[in-house]
């Protein structure tokens, strides 16, 4: 992860994963985990996916004509725990950071992440005091006043929402030749100690069909093989409580043409050698008309041969939607069911009926597609007769075989979300902001206890049950694996889940 090449902009992604090795983890959670990947895998949610966001930017920067590279320390930290079985370091972190040069240092980052990411500033200014240094991403854009507030000595800049074109201007004002006024998405300090906020770019003034492809070649080997998440749009029209993605676009949403999609998903294959990819709209099939187009130009180009997954709402697919995607080359979708209380959907502001949640699970299965579920513990509005319920329906799926592999998370308030600026109104009581705890426990990333009380569970009651809904999940995902009937091929991406060298490592141990 050296170089002496000086460059315009590297980018940075912090390292993710909890600070706890595997073997000093809580054995119901690597149970869980151990068991699940015996059956199937989380195609949508692969720890070794790279942060799409940092080599969107950079292709849009590398055609600019601009230098650019990437330092993915969460990578680096999954390399270091395969073949050394150890965690990375600061020190790691610096000993690269020191030999890169770059006018400027761009950190991405997450809110579970941000701490690290002030820490690698922090490194940056200590090592190469004069460069610029920016931060993006989720965290950054919604929470980015008291951000710069609170580190006015590590952060120059803040690029807040889509970052192509707003990274490209910066970058273009560094050099002279463009006010700062003029960038757009742009928060920074004033010479007054005020924060400036920039006119903000909504999703729906950007040409998102010629935005130029993201820049793969610069991942890094530790991040091999490649999982490209392909966004046939940007945004979401729902309003979930617990979700920031609908405020990180400004309640905004945008179509792709179907020709722009399918003409990245032909590049990725001949570029990258690609055998699997995510559809990663937060809600695919919005559009059905808009889908089957999609789904038609793949299959007239020749493309169905390489897998891929998409994720959807409770209600919006029929037989003739999941017919044409088979065909198409999709092989799992994803449902966000959370919970089987209709009145504690509603509460959440979840557009779906729960009564058509088997339904569609069902149906998926029959067509010969896998699904993965989401489920959260610890609604507002939640009690113990209800957490205890939707264990039983967690159990009932996977032992139905109506559900291949899933997500059981609690629910988090992230900044931008309602829950975080109206948590009483959700049945919310925020206990902390210390956001290396803002876990949602439903990845192999980390996990830890919940960051909420609710009205008639506390945070320990939580974690309580969410261990609960592991060890019973476990218990029915090992009955699945050993029923002699269930001969179920389940497809895993080239070198994710089996390898036989560092070249392709796996996404778990």
């Amino acid at each position: 992860m050296s170089s002496t090449e000086e460059n315009d902009i590297i980018f940075i992604q912090p390292h993710l994963l909890s600070d706890l090795l595997k073997h000093e983890q809580n054995q119901i959670v690597v149970e869980f985990w151990d068991t699940m990947h015996k059956h199937a895998v989380l195609l949508g949610d692969i720890p070794s996916e790279p942060n799409h966001g940092i080599f969107f930017i950079a292709g849009t920067l590398l055609k600019a004509g601009y230098k650019v590279d990437a330092l993915d320390f969460h990578a680096y930290d999954r390399y270091l725990r395969y073949s050394e079985g150890r965690k990375v370091e600061y020190s790691d972190i610096e000993e690269s950071i020191r030999t890169k040069k770059a006018k400027v240092f761009a950190i991405s980052s997450k809110t579970v992440a941000i701490n690290r990411a002030i820490e690698i500033g922090r490194i940056i200014r200590r090592n190469h005091p004069s460069a610029v240094i920016i931060f993006g991403g989720l965290h950054p854009t919604l929470h980015g006043q008291e951000l710069i507030k609170e580190n006015p000595e590590i952060i120059d800049y803040i690029i807040q929402g889509e970052g192509e074109e707003a990274t490209l201007e910066l970058l273009q004002h560094l050099e002279g030749d463009r006010d700062i006024n003029e960038v757009k998405n742009l928060l920074y300090m004033g010479e007054n100690g005020e924060v400036i906020i920039n006119e903000k770019r909504l999703i729906c003034d950007i040409d998102i069909d010629n935005l130029p492809y993201p820049a793969y070649e610069l991942i890094c080997r530790e991040s091999s093989p490649i999982v490209p998440r392909i966004l046939s749009a940007r945004g979401c029209p729902h309003s979930c409580a617990f979700c920031s993605i609908t405020y990180y676009y400004d309640r905004k949403y945008k179509l792709r043409s179907p020709e722009s999609v399918v003409a990245e998903i032909e590049y990725m294959i001949e570029k990258f050698d690609i055998d699997f990819y995510c559809l990663g709209d937060l809600t695919f099939l919005l559009n059905r008309e808009y889908t089957h187009k999609i789904c038609n130009l793949i299959i007239e180009r020749g493309l169905s041969n390489v897998k891929w997954w998409c994720q959807t709402t409770i209600g919006r697919v029929n037989k003739e939607d999941l017919e044409l995607m088979k065909k198409a080359g999709c092989i799992q979708v994803a449902f966000g069911v959370e919970a089987d209380d209709q009145a504690i959907i509603n509460a959440v502001d979840k557009p779906y009926s729960v009564t058509k949640t088997e339904e569609q699970c069902r149906l998926v299965k029959e067509m010969g597609m896998t699904v993965q579920n989401y489920w959260l513990i610890g609604l507002g509005g939640d009690t113990k007769e209800s957490i205890e319920r939707r264990i039983e329906q967690i159990k009932y799926y996977i032992e139905n075989n109506l559900t291949d592999s899933i997500h059981i998370s609690v629910p988090v308030p992230f900044p931008g979300t309602p829950i975080w600026s109206d948590p009483g109104r959700f049945g919310y009581k925020i206990n902390h902001t210390d956001f290396s705890q803002y876990w949602m426990n439903c990845d192999e990333l980390g996990y830890g206890k919940p960051v909420v009380d609710l009205e008639n569970l506390t945070a320990d009651h939580l974690y309580m049950y969410w261990f609960l809904a592991l060890s019973a999940a476990t218990e029915s995902f090992k009955k699945v694996v050993a029923n002699k009937d269930n001969t179920f091929s389940h497809f895993r991406p080239k070198g994710l889940f089996d390898s036989d060298s560092f070249e392709e490592i796996p996404a778990f141990f």
